[in-house]
């Protein structure tokens, strides 16, 4: 209700496609679901199948919505971290 307040009457749908295409950095991380180390547990209750499936989804609104998606590379926690800290550098994010 808010947001169909605070947009003056607009669907929020409208407003939430906006908000979504208004966004200062078109750059997102996306880990995509690894079969190695999947499992469930008392947070995860997904079948690696349905990982997968929400993950298109994932990458396709991001795409959709004009937003360059970058993988994270199946490897370590430590090389997940450097390589997202260096586009980071890349992006000049500080």
């Amino acid at each position: 209700m808010y947001v169909f307040l605070a947009g003056r009457g607009k669907d929020p749908k409208d407003r939430l496609y906006e908000f979504c295409n208004s966004l200062y950095n078109k750059k997102v991380f996306l880990a995509p679901p690894w079969k190695e180390i999947y499992c469930n547990d008392t947070e995860i209750k997904q079948s690696f199948e349905e990982a997968l499936e929400v993950y298109d989804h994932l990458f396709k609104i991001y795409s959709d919505f004009g937003y360059e998606v970058i993988e994270l590379p199946k490897t370590s926690v430590e090389s997940r971290a450097d390589f997202v800290i260096s586009h980071m550098k890349i992006l000049h994010f500080r």
